[in-house]
């Protein structure tokens, strides 16, 4: 019984140490056709077959993938580079063309054709001017914002009847401030008498001849004389002349007149009836103005302590009047362009074409 009793602790014992054993031992799988034991479970501290760390704890730190550039990814767009403007014309190069006018009160004077007035002014202070049929020069003076001609002297032909010769000379010589625009040259006139607009003539293709070289034929027995070089000679400049300033006549400034009667081939003429013909002259004495007995005018007026001279009308408005009216205007204006001379007396102002010969009185308002 004893004997038994032993036995069956002892069977007991090694029944206890069996499952301990088993509960310490890792479960092994075999796969199917493998003699490998894949360890299906990782148990510290125990040596098992198949596995050499836990999956869990790497043994060195895993690397960040590096940034991977592909060799055919777009480049970045460069920064765009604003286009830059083109510089907008001088007033100094190109040919300038009429193309219209329009006065302070209301009145346009447009060309038929631009092409027939122009001016172009050069680099070294003297300009090119073309009035319909006459051609002429002047020298000029420009500020940068305003410009002024000098004397304009041109060819005399005679131009058809419907030229504007003598408004767009006369408006050259009244010029003040400008502006350059797309839409071309705005010309500013004096005292704000109206604007002329003009327009930039298009350069003409220039056409390259092509010139054959002549064959050289060498002379044997041509010898050429040794010369010594002569420094080439300059090329002849002529200096841009200022241009005048105009000189008022003391007592002549801010003063007012009227036409008393004219000369015209030595015979008295007096004004038409119901019509006044008036002369203003500027608070600067440099200009004068009024009405010719219909259409309004305005001209340069310059003078010395005896001398007149008077420029061709910038401003001479457009109205139809009747004939002899018409006929009276012309007559006054071309006095007034032939006057050289006046004397003032009391309140009469008379203008000479020569010393003795006058071509107008006018009386004082």
């Amino acid at each position: 019984m004893k004997t038994d009793l032993r036995l069956l602790r002892t069977l007991s014992l090694i029944l206890g140490v069996m499952l301990i054993a088993a509960g310490c031992t890792p479960m092994i799988d075999t796969l199917p056709g493998s003699q490998t034991p894949t360890a299906s479970v990782y148990l510290p501290g125990i040596q098992q077959p198949g596995i050499e760390t836990s999956p869990l704890q790497p043994t060195s730190a895993v690397a960040e993938p590096a940034a991977v550039v592909s060799a055919t990814a777009p480049a970045e767009p460069a920064t765009p580079v604003a286009p830059t403007e083109a510089p907008r014309p001088s007033i100094v190069g190109p040919v300038w063309q009429w193309v219209s006018s329009t006065f302070k009160d209301g009145a346009v004077l447009e060309t038929a054709d631009p092409s027939r007035y122009t001016f172009q002014l050069l680099e070294d202070g003297n300009a090119l001017v073309q009035a319909d049929c006459n051609f002429g020069t002047a020298t000029y003076q420009d500020t940068g914002a305003g410009f002024s001609f000098g004397p304009i002297g041109t060819t005399k032909m005679a131009c058809p009847p419907d030229s504007l010769d003598s408004e767009f000379l006369g408006q050259l010589r009244n010029t003040g401030r400008y502006e350059i625009g797309d839409d071309g040259l705005t010309i500013y006139l004096l005292d704000e008498a109206g604007t002329m607009q003009l327009a930039a003539a298009a350069a003409a293709p220039v056409e390259i001849a092509e010139v054959t070289p002549e064959p050289v034929v060498e002379s044997p027995t041509a010898t050429p004389a040794p010369t010594e070089p002569q420094p080439a000679a300059p090329a002849p400049t002529t200096p841009a002349e200022p241009a005048p300033q105009p000189v008022a006549a003391t007592g002549l400034e801010g003063s007012s007149w009227v036409l008393g009667n004219l000369w015209v081939s030595g015979q008295e003429i007096l004004p038409v009836q119901d019509t006044v013909v008036t002369l203003e002259v500027s608070e600067d004495g440099s200009h004068i103005s009024g009405s010719a007995g219909c259409n309004q005018y305005r001209a340069i007026w310059t003078t010395s302590d005896t001398g007149v001279a008077v420029t061709a009308p910038a401003l001479m408005t457009r109205q139809t009047c009747a004939a002899n009216v018409m006929a009276q205007e012309v007559e006054f204006i071309d006095a007034l362009l032939q006057a050289k001379t006046y004397a003032v007396s009391d309140d009469v102002m008379k203008l000479y074409v020569s010393d003795s010969e006058a071509v107008m009185v006018l009386l004082r308002k």
